[in-house]
């Protein structure tokens, strides 16, 4: 999803809404790894992530289950769709 100046107001909150879950559920699973790096980013990210815990220590763990199966296969296939725009830039670059 792209932000640019004509964005309308809906599309920045489901950009904010996507980002702000990929940081949280990315936070929460590096933190048995990196604790102290990342209790310092939750504690800076602003919002609803340190409303609900004081600490990425005291949340849980991401679940893959509650991840819909439907939005699941979209990802993929943005994933797939992102993967071949980028072998068709970098042999353009060659």
């Amino acid at each position: 999803m792209h932000l640019g100046p004509d964005s309308t107001p809906g599309r920045r909150d489901v950009v904010r809404s996507v980002l702000h879950t990929c940081v949280d559920n990315g936070l929460r699973c590096l933190s048995p790894f990196m604790p102290f790096l990342t209790e310092e980013l939750y504690q800076r990210v602003p919002g609803a992530i340190s409303d609900v815990c004081s600490s990425v220590c005291e949340a849980e763990y991401p679940d893959p289950s509650q991840v819909d199966p439907l939005s699941r296969s979209q990802l993929c296939a943005s994933f797939d769709l992102h993967d071949l725009a980028t072998r068709v830039a970098v042999g353009w670059c060659k």
